[in-house]
């Protein structure tokens, strides 16, 4: 029996650490775009629509569950990741098997004077009219909207990986804007540093939650920047979804135990697709 685990994050990090620990076969699941986490376990990036001559992620996800005799599925994305989600909830449904999420709490913008949650990113446009250096930590997709900035504007976007070469030959002839290419996690005084040095006077960045991002919001309180943070996407609502990690794992812990008791052994089917 093996767990997939679909991770990407540092909780998910923790939640294959913890698995080997216990014992439990896993594979770690990630895309691999930016980096490979150090794990003494089995390690698979590049998506499932490689196993799908249509490039279907769920017909991929299915072959790949019975190919490699999945007996499990752990949703520890990241919060924004709601298609990777939704693929796992239908493939798990497909294939009768459990499916545990671990859903990192968001951080609440209640009583923080300089946050403001916003639904879309075009809602935080109308927001940074009045700045004239916003800083943009949502990754590629702020290369987007640079045609919707004002004129007096100087945009600062930061991401794990540059833009591709379309893009890069698009935005050629630009020179209001800076691209930082950087990978997490970052310290608060890595961030203080880059908000002194880049003189941004606002952040726009994703309620990605968890401990591991705080260090800008904590930074932009020190120089006294607002900071205006894109909602999450709303995943798909499946059976068991915890918001600690010991919690998730305890319940895989208890059901692996069940199955070694079962003669039976879980089902793996997918012949519902």
């Amino acid at each position: 029996m093996t767990v997939l685990l679909l991770g990407g994050t540092f909780e998910a990090k923790a939640i294959a650490r913890q698995l080997q620990a216990t014992d439990i076969p896993f594979v770690y699941s990630l895309a691999g775009i930016v980096r490979t986490p150090d794990l003494d376990g089995e390690t698979f990036t590049g998506g499932f629509s490689q196993f799908s001559d249509k490039k279907d992620p769920t017909e991929g996800l299915v072959r790949y569950i019975k190919n490699r005799n999945i007996s499990a599925i752990i949703d520890a994305t990241h919060p924004f990741a709601a298609n990777m989600s939704a693929t796992a909830a239908r493939v798990a449904s497909l294939c009768d098997l459990p499916l545990w999420r671990y859903y990192r709490p968001a951080w609440v913008t209640k009583n923080q004077r300089n946050w403001q949650e916003v639904d879309s990113r075009e809602t935080a446009l109308t927001l940074i009219t009045e700045y004239k250096r916003p800083l943009f930590t949502i990754g590629l997709q702020a290369y987007e909207l640079l045609t919707e900035k004002t004129n007096s504007q100087h945009w600062i976007i930061r991401s794990a990986t540059s833009p591709g070469e379309e893009q890069q030959h698009a935005l050629r002839h630009r020179q209001d804007y800076s691209h930082i290419n950087d990978i997490g996690p970052f310290k608060f005084d890595n961030e203080l540093t880059l908000l002194q040095e880049t003189q941004a006077d606002v952040i726009i960045c994703k309620n990605s939650g968890g401990q591991v991002g705080l260090a800008k919001l904590d930074a932009a309180k020190q120089v006294g920047i607002p900071v205006i943070l894109l909602s999450r996407p709303i995943k798909v609502t499946v059976e068991k979804q915890f918001d600690t990690i010991e919690e998730c794992i305890f319940c895989c812990k208890q059901w692996f135990k069940k199955q070694g008791s079962n003669t039976n052994g879980p089902k793996h089917n997918g012949s519902n697709l």
